[in-house]
């Protein structure tokens, strides 16, 4: 009993507090266009291009979410805290099956490459396609440190910008530096 109990409050000195909510001024580009503080707003990467107007984005995880704040500008920055690590797992787990369901259509492709930022990282381009010539395009950055989820997009027209890319990612691992000010991460 006095081994477990000395382990757990090893295992609870180690974590973060973890806030429930994000502060004002947390994201990254939060001085540069609109926020939204809109809980349920939908993840700013679409892994679905509808052309009969439904919107694209997944509200994966919704129920679980704490909190979620996101700029709507050429460059969309997004960052949601789920109630645990867990609910942040299988939000981004749903959003990637998403992408396998519909990201090859004949109208729409959305690729996704793992990158080595956070608990799990992904990088991906999505472009939609019309009379047999690429469209409009988006580059994303999705993140999960613990049970936040941070997502950057740039979306664009032409084809793919690997600049662009490294912006994201560029953006994503700063905000990797503070994430846990406010997730609820373990430290080793």
């Amino acid at each position: 009993m006095f081994r477990i109990t000395v382990a757990a409050i090893v295992l609870a000195s180690t974590m973060t507090t973890g806030a429930k909510e994000i502060p004002e001024g947390f994201l990254l580009h939060e001085k540069e266009a609109a926020v939204s503080e809109r809980t349920g707003a939908p993840l700013l990467v679409s892994p679905c291009a509808y052309s009969d107007g439904r919107p694209g984005g997944s509200t994966a995880g919704g129920a679980d979410r704490l909190d979620a704040r996101t700029v709507y500008s050429a460059r969309a920055e997004q960052v949601i805290l789920y109630s645990s690590a867990t609910a942040a797992r299988l939000a981004l787990q749903t959003f990637r099956a998403e992408v396998g369901r519909c990201g090859k259509k004949k109208t729409f492709r959305r690729g996704l490459t793992e990158i080595w930022l956070g608990d799990e990282g992904w990088k991906s381009t999505g472009r939609t396609y019309g009379k047999g010539r690429a469209g409009q395009e988006d580059n994303v950055v999705i993140v999960r440190r613990a049970n936040a989820l941070v997502t950057y997009l740039r979306a664009g027209t032409g084809p793919a910008k690997p600049r662009a890319l490294r912006g994201l990612i560029a953006d994503a691992a700063e905000m990797q530096a503070k994430i846990c000010d406010i997730a609820e991460c373990v430290t080793g």
